[in-house]
């Protein structure tokens, strides 16, 4: 094992989600805002109306299937 830093592009490749990842049914907030293509306090504020927000030992994590579900119920009945 040799004591060099670790370079740069080493460190961002080791952090970039595989696609199955982004598939997952359980999302990170910065991942879930990613794939809807929203802001994080908007993703927050839908996640919120779905009741799709998930506390597990100091993360929170979005049930993408449950959102999903609210915003396609959302979208077909417009709320009046």
């Amino acid at each position: 094992m040799s004591n060099e830093p670790i370079s740069k592009e080493s460190r961002q490749a080791s952090r970039k989600r595989t696609h199955a990842d982004r598939l997952s049914r359980y999302q990170r907030v910065p991942d879930a805002a990613c794939a809807l293509n929203v802001g994080l306090n908007t993703l927050r504020k839908i996640a919120a109306e779905a009741h799709a927000i998930i506390h597990l030992h100091g993360i929170t994590l979005i049930d993408m299937q449950t959102l999903y579900n609210h915003i396609e119920k959302s979208r077909t009945s417009p709320e009046e």
